[in-house]
């Protein structure tokens, strides 16, 4: 599930150069729909187009902000290590009798390198086109324009150029992350799904070569972190005799291992 939060410039800054990893909320009913495993996207409040995801790791819940703060070292919730952390800092927020009713909540979070993938499938990214263009083309049956590096991803180790190194996904844990969130999960599931309307089974025709390669890479790489999810092997039996990529697997196992 992906939940939306917004942040002052101080505590957004922080979480996203992972200088503040505990977002501290009232417990109130919208934190408690809030799971471990989740997503959080957190928009500025300046610049509500400025924004990052993250996964929630944990959720601590407390009876008042002085418990949370005491619970915690002060640099996981945003302070340096010169600057004082008072519960009074939230108490501007909530009050002592809202923390009363409600309780409060540490939430634990992991940044996450998704937002570049939905800025650039929402924008386009450099001379790439958004992925309503390339949803257009693939029901279209021929990929004419760049978008492939964040619209079908691979994982990282696979290419060196630019575009492709700043997209690749890093490792398993990323892909996992990709794969969790609803509206990036959504879309590739559907350019895979148009992908089976097609009549041909030559990838090249479709793809071109080099993105031939890369659409057996994602769909790789895919299937290994949702494999209970069938549209990836179909994909994979349709334009790849069902043969998944060699070094996409060989990567995985290597990380799987260490």
């Amino acid at each position: 599930m992906l939940h939306q939060m917004k942040l002052r410039k101080k505590p957004f800054e922080q979480m996203a150069k992972g200088m503040k990893n505990v977002e501290m909320r009232l417990y109130d009913e919208k934190r408690r729909m809030i799971k471990t495993g989740d997503l959080i996207e957190f928009s500025l409040y300046d610049a509500p187009d400025r924004k990052i995801v993250t996964r929630v790791t944990a959720l601590h819940r407390f009876g008042s902000f002085s418990e949370l703060y005491e619970a915690f070292p002060k640099e996981k919730l945003g302070y340096s290590a010169d600057d004082t952390a008072s519960p009074e800092d939230m108490e501007q927020f909530y009050s002592k009798e809202e923390q009363a009713e409600y309780g409060v909540v540490g939430i634990e979070l992991r940044l996450t390198g998704l937002q570049k993938y939905v800025d650039a499938q929402e924008k386009g990214y450099d001379f790439g086109e958004t992925y309503a263009v390339a949803l257009e083309e693939i029901k279209n049956g021929y990929k004419e324009s760049h978008w492939i590096w964040y619209v079908l991803p691979q994982v990282q180790g696979l290419g060196k150029s630019g575009l492709t190194a700043y997209f690749s996904i890093k490792d398993i844990q990323e892909a996992e992350d990709y794969y969790a969130h609803p509206v990036l999960r959504s879309r590739l599931e559907e350019i895979a799904s148009e992908l089976l309307k097609l009549d041909t089974d030559d990838p090249i025709s479709v793809m071109g070569m080099t993105d031939a390669f890369k659409l057996r890479s994602c769909m790789t790489l895919f299937r290994q972190v949702a494999p209970d999810n069938a549209i990836f092997q179909q994909v994979l039996d349709k334009y790849c005799m069902g043969i998944e990529d060699e070094k996409t697997l060989y990567i995985i196992n290597q990380q799987k291992s260490n």
